[in-house]
């Protein structure tokens, strides 16, 4: 298949030509029309001012109370590949689907739908000239295509969120709430904050996440509505074509849970210590047993999703570091993270009681497992016999610092 690509630099030159007479149709026919109306102009000018500044407040916010340092100047950057519309149906198929036929029903039923096009063709208008202002977007023919079609869909949502704000009799906050939510997750399919990663994920999974439950949330009480409004004999037939639609977007729960579950070690249950082997268990209990909560227990340094630190984690004892690559996303002082990771390396490998680690964080227990031997490649654990032996089973020795 020939790949077609649109960007600023602009390898498919047909792209930006067939967005700009599209945006320049909608600026003609549309917008200048609707802003011919002076009032209306004041009233979006103080609209964008008000906008202004939000923006200004956000941007102060930003750099006055960045915490830890953990985003990255300039904190915002275009997406580079957006979502296809498939995906978002799958993930939101319950929540934009049964909003969608009610925001809809509710629309015919005030006889407000010319209004709603003009607003929808000025929404869509918007959100198909913002690509042209980034410059390394990525858009084959395919992924063209789901642009169209992710942007005529949250054109429809937003404008008639607007509409219905204007002109319904349902409850305005809820109606705000659902405006804001689908602002919100269009505007992560073009920007994302910048962390160490410096991609979309942790934009989408902590917007999703909260926008999930209140979409859905907010469906629900359009179903609700819209139920009500008919007779007991339609309200049946409703009910089951909302569970017909219901489906779907239940595909998305039960192949995650699926998912997840097949990369579980141990029995399916909520016993989460049930996948630890019986030395694991025995090591965790003895912790519990025989420390006091406050107290430090050193561990070899965990691997991101692996079966580390298990000892720490288990037990809530403090251990002094964990997964090396979270600690560098959460915090600012990366040079101690590094420092810090390399100093516990440098004391398994050569474990003195003088050591400065044990003394300035006050460690009590030494961990010195199958895991810590081949983390560090330690072949003799006689080289410990200066620390006090106080548990030990085929898989863990745990050595207590003062005697």
């Amino acid at each position: 298949v020939h790949n077609l690509y649109l960007s600023v630099a602009m390898d498919w030159e047909w792209g930006p030509f067939i967005i700009g007479v599209v945006v320049s149709i909608l600026v003609i026919y549309v917008i200048i029309p609707f802003l011919g109306n002076v009032r209306r102009v004041r009233n979006l000018m103080k609209d964008i001012n008000t906008i202004i500044i939000l923006i200004i407040e956000l941007i102060l916010f930003v750099i006055l109370f960045n915490p830890g340092n953990q985003l990255v100047f300039p904190y915002i950057s275009n997406v580079k590949i957006i979502s296809r519309f498939h995906h978002l149906f799958l993930y939101w198929g319950f929540s934009f689907l049964t909003i969608s036929i009610s925001i809809s029903y509710i629309i015919y039923k005030n006889k407000i739908y010319f209004e709603l096009l003009r607003y929808f063709l000025v929404t869509l208008a918007i959100l198909l000239s913002i690509p042209l202002f980034f410059s390394d977007i990525y858009l084959n023919l395919e992924l063209f295509i789901n642009l169209l079609l992710n942007n005529l869909f949250f054109a429809f949502l937003i404008s008639a969120s607007i509409i219905l704000i204007k002109n319904s009799q349902i409850e305005k906050s809820i109606l705000i709430l659902l405006f804001s939510s689908l602002i919100t997750i269009v505007g992560s399919e073009y920007i994302y904050v910048v962390d160490h990663f410096n991609n979309r994920m942790n934009t989408v999974f902590k917007f999703y996440f909260i926008n999930y439950l209140i979409l859905n949330l907010i469906s629900l009480y359009f179903i609700f509505l819209f139920i009500n409004s008919f007779t007991i004999s339609k309200r049946l037939i409703l009910v089951s074509l909302i569970f017909i639609l219901f489906i779907p977007s239940l595909w998305w729960s039960v192949s995650a849970i699926k998912t997840r579950s097949s990369d579980n070690i141990g029995s399916f249950g909520l016993n989460g210590l049930d996948y630890l082997s019986e030395d694991d268990i025995e090591a965790i209990q003895f912790i519990k047993n025989n420390t006091n909560k406050n107290d430090i227990v050193l561990e070899g340094v965990g691997k991101s999703y692996t079966k580390s630190n298990i000892l720490s984690s288990y037990t809530g004892r403090s251990t002094l570091l964990g997964w090396v690559n979270h600690q560098l996303q959460w915090r600012s002082e990366i040079s101690e993270i590094i420092a810090l990771d390399n100093a516990i390396e440098e004391f398994y490998k050569n474990p003195q009681t003088s050591n400065l680690i044990l003394n300035k964080y006050k460690v009590e227990y030494i961990v010195l497992s199958t895991y810590e031997k081949k983390r560090y490649d330690l072949n003799n654990d006689d080289q410990f016999r200066s620390f006090k032996l106080i548990f030990e089973n085929d898989y863990y020795k745990i050595f207590k610092v003062n005697d």
